[in-house]
């Protein structure tokens, strides 16, 4: 039997309407905000970082580069660099600007010579060291360790500052950076005390002369 026209008219109304409603479903909603295509670049900020402005100190910081002398009796001090991927070493073109000693046979106590300046360990207390360690999982000679010193200023530019010197050891004899942060001496303290001021001398006063009343004379006399 023959499909009836009434019928192939209905099925391609319906096909049209479905065409039609597929349509408008790919349209956005009313209100509705377009989602962006997947990996569309997002716009970097433009904004600079923020600038940190450091604190402020009167602690004066002095930088070097150690390596054993030859002679293995003292470290050499040499101009540290800092290359461009933050890599610090030897300044290859620097020469020598001081010598650390550890320590001193006549004393016992490390010295540290930088320029024209000396610096001395010392003893806060009876019965202190002069070196602190910090090794490496607490593995005493385990590298890289940090050693700190308690140091002052016993001549040239910086007599009588205090502070630490700090040595940074990449590997046994390998030698590393050192750091002196000094802080100057404390000005000179002002008496609590007033001072007294000198009494102040009272001229003497000099009495008037008491002038005596005259007697009269008795008439009957």
């Amino acid at each position: 039997m023959r499909p009836r026209s009434s019928t192939r008219r209905g099925f391609a109304l319906i096909a049209l309407l479905s065409a039609a409603w597929l349509g408008a479903g790919a349209q956005p909603g009313l209100g509705q905000e377009a989602t962006p295509a997947a990996g569309t670049p997002v716009a970097a900020s433009t904004a600079a970082p923020p600038v940190v402005e450091p604190a402020t100190t009167n602690v004066v910081t002095l930088a070097g580069w150690y390596a054993n002398d030859p002679s293995g009796e003292f470290l050499n001090i040499l101009p540290l660099s800092v290359a461009g991927d933050r890599v610090a070493s030897a300044d290859p073109n620097g020469d020598s600007i001081g010598r650390a000693d550890l320590p001193l046979p006549e004393t016992g106590l490390p010295r540290f010579t930088i320029g024209d300046s000396s610096f001395d360990g010392y003893l806060r207390f009876e019965g202190d060291v002069p070196e602190r360690w910090t090794w490496l999982d607490d593995t005493e000679g385990f590298r890289p360790a940090t050693l700190v010193i308690q140091v002052q200023g016993i001549s040239g530019p910086y007599q009588g500052y205090f502070g630490t010197a700090t040595l940074v050891s990449r590997d046994d004899l390998a030698g590393g950076v050192i750091i002196l942060a000094l802080r100057p001496p404390e000005p000179a303290a002002v008496e609590g005390a007033a001072v007294e001021e000198a009494p102040v001398e009272e001229a003497p006063v000099e009495e008037a002369p008491v002038e005596e009343a005259p007697v009269e004379e008795d008439p009957a006399a």
